[in-house]
């Protein structure tokens, strides 16, 4: 593919302190037919200043402004403005060698995808590589690809990742990615890679997985944990519907649906791991309820009491009964919920009921309990068995 274009996309927004060490090494690139699209999303530091120098003196950048919306309504108006067949991303406190297209062009040949690893350098100066965790090599054919998608997200153990689901290390057609980066929703501010990786590589008739690190990903830790998102939880909310609704049209939803819930396992530890700690290995399905929604807990043993207190811990939404089979029709002053037994659940208007049980089969029995009962199914949840 060494006579098609690529268009690098850099998203940029009040990063002064690196973006120089970034489009030096994208300006460095030994792929030919490159394109640099660099867009400001609203920096308020001298962030603007330095990208117009550098489009001023170097022809191959398109420089781009927009008022500040997120990173990624930034990649979405970079890749409307390319005009490359192929696409690749650089963040802008991030950097790459000098051959990092050059050999993701070589790898890919005639596929739609390839996936690099990439090298993290925290901040004390440690520098770790990161690899895919399945093998190298070349995924194409129906057995291959299902084999590869059955261990995207979640391979062997929870969070150790079959293909990295960074957007960055990747070399995409834009035909492939393009549709998803316009799509999706903006009000995904972290884990907007996994958003537009994973349904694209469902997409892909021909994976490519490399072990090369030429991505320098700059690790920001000190900052990244004093941060607190207060949109934290919607954000995790909007994550999995889109991922949710993209999964399931591609037909892969049954395959991925386990390792997508432990990848929301993470991400809501991740936001605010005080809350969960010492809260065993159980986590509220908060991916699957929308904020401020009214639910109604049914299951009074450990995994209930759990999701109990996590939702008391973060306030994410009202509880407005608990139900369980050992439960008179009472209100717990201590707990301050209303305790009721199965019967009473088709009484309360819950947006949600939710399923605090850790035994599939059990769940089974009680959805088809609840649905005999007159609940509406689509309102019954549960986090997957672990």
């Amino acid at each position: 593919m060494k006579d098609y274009k690529i268009s690098l996309i850099i998203p940029a927004y009040n990063c002064g302190s690196y973006i120089a060490r970034a489009l030096d090494s994208a300006l460095a690139q030994t792929y030919p037919e490159l394109e640099i699209v660099l867009v400001n999303d609203g920096s308020t530091d001298d962030t603007g200043q330095i990208c117009a120098a550098y489009a001023q003196r170097y022809s191959q950048i398109r420089y781009l402004t927009q008022e500040n919306r997120g990173v990624s309504a930034a990649r979405k108006y970079g890749v409307a403005q390319a005009s490359g067949t192929y696409l690749a991303f650089l963040d802008a406190d991030d950097w790459i060698e000098e051959d990092f297209l050059e050999k993701l062009a070589a790898g890919l040949g005639d596929g739609d995808v390839i996936a690099a690893g990439c090298e993290k350098v925290f901040e004390t100066g440690e520098r770790v590589c990161e690899y895919n965790g399945c093998p190298a090599g070349t995924y194409a054919g129906e057995a291959a690809l299902k084999e590869l998608y059955g261990q995207m997200l979640c391979k062997e153990e929870p969070f150790v990742f079959g293909v990295l689901p960074y957007l960055c290390t990747k070399l995409f057609k834009k035909k492939l990615v393009g549709g998803y980066i316009e799509e999706i929703d903006t009000r995904i501010n972290d884990g907007e890679d996994v958003g537009i990786v994973v349904p694209t590589l469902l997409q892909a008739r021909k994976i490519i997985l490399s072990d090369y690190c030429g991505y320098h990903y700059r690790m920001h830790e000190a900052q990244a944990c004093a941060q607190k998102k207060a949109d934290a939880y919607l954000n995790a909310s909007c994550l999995y519907t889109w991922l949710y609704e993209k999964t399931g049209a591609s037909g892969y939803g049954a395959a991925l649906k386990p390792q997508i819930d432990q990848y929301m396992r993470f991400m809501v530890w991740k936001y605010d791991n005080a809350a969960m700690s010492g809260l065993n290995r159980f986590y509220f399905p908060f991916w699957q309820v929308k904020a401020g929604s009214a639910v109604l807990l049914y299951g009074g043993g450990n995994v209930g009491k759990i999701y109990y207190w996590q939702l008391k811990g973060t306030g994410y939404c009202r509880i407005l009964a608990w139900a369980d089979r050992k439960h008179a029709d009472a209100y717990d002053e201590a707990l301050q919920v209303q305790k009721i037994p199965p019967e009473r659940v088709p009484a309360y208007q819950a947006d949600y009921i939710v399923i605090a049980l850790n035994d599939l089969p059990v769940i089974e029995k009680v959805i088809a309990y609840l649905t005999e009962l007159g609940v509406d199914g689509e309102r019954i949840v549960y986090a997957d068995p672990i």
